[in-house]
């Protein structure tokens, strides 16, 4: 394992590095909740990144809870709410130590997917079942037998950590601020799994706290149709002319 103070060698021109601190404004940005998922089992090659990049995140079952951990970056958010438990907030070097030991098939490049909690169906089965919770960032694809399977749309997910390097590499098609395209989509897909959750509500025994549950979808819906879409800049393209408000790593630079 190199240590931090090593120079990151990129694999070519094409590909951008980062260290975790570089990554701090994106990865403590309040109103998102992020994900980490080791490519153990499918090898840790850079192929097997660059069809990440490519096509998406695949979900096991479909489920982005039974694929992924949450990850307890330091946004305002976490840190109020540990300092509230009386505990130590989280910090960047505790998630980059975790990802340093995945323990789920020896990883050795960990995904870091970022989700706008606005967009999460918070009322969904707890076991993401065909996407219930998450379905809002994942796009429908099929395979040779007709399978359906759901996968995070790759504007979702920030980069790759690299145990080898110490370093993430940007993928290069995720947006910081979600385009309007890609808004657009996220919104008809959010109102889709409200719809699959009244419909499981509504087919379960009654219990407490139904009604108010089914008011509260409700109210998503009409707050997702009425929303505006945000015209606002996109983050999807990692050239030199993108002002990150950090220095990127290149051949000849070095961590601090």
């Amino acid at each position: 394992m190199k240590n931090k103070n090593d120079e990151i060698k990129m694999v070519n021109t094409e590909e951008i590095y980062v260290t975790m601190e570089q990554l701090e404004p994106i990865l403590s940005e309040s109103g998102y909740s992020y994900y980490a998922h080791g490519t153990g089992r499918k090898g840790n090659d850079e192929s097997v990144v660059d069809s990440i990049f490519e096509m998406g995140l695949r979900t096991k079952d479909n489920s982005l809870y039974k694929t992924s951990k949450q990850m307890g970056m330091p946004t305002l958010e976490m840190i109020s709410k540990y300092q509230e438990l009386g505990l130590n907030p989280p910090t960047l070097e505790e998630v980059e130590n975790e990802f340093n030991n995945w323990d789920h098939k020896d990883s050795k490049k960990i995904i870091i997917l970022r989700l706008p909690n606005e967009y999460i169906n918070q009322s969904a089965d707890n076991g993401d079942l065909q996407g219930e919770k998450y379905g809002a960032f994942m796009t429908e694809m099929y395979d040779e037998n007709q399978n359906m399977n759901l996968y995070v749309d790759s504007q979702f997910i920030i980069g790759c950590y690299d145990v080898e390097k110490q370093a993430v590499r940007i993928n290069k098609k995720f947006e910081r601020i979600m385009s309007e395209d890609t808004l657009s989509k996220v919104k008809e897909r959010y109102k889709k799994v409200l719809e699959i959750t009244k419909k499981r509500l509504q087919a379960e025994p009654i219990f407490e706290g139904y009604a108010q549950i089914l008011n509260q979808l409700d109210q998503q819906d009409v707050q997702a149709k009425s929303q505006p879409i945000s015209q606002q800049e996109i983050i999807s393209d990692f050239g030199d002319d993108i002002d990150w408000g950090f220095p990127t790593l290149d051949e000849n630079e070095k961590h601090r």
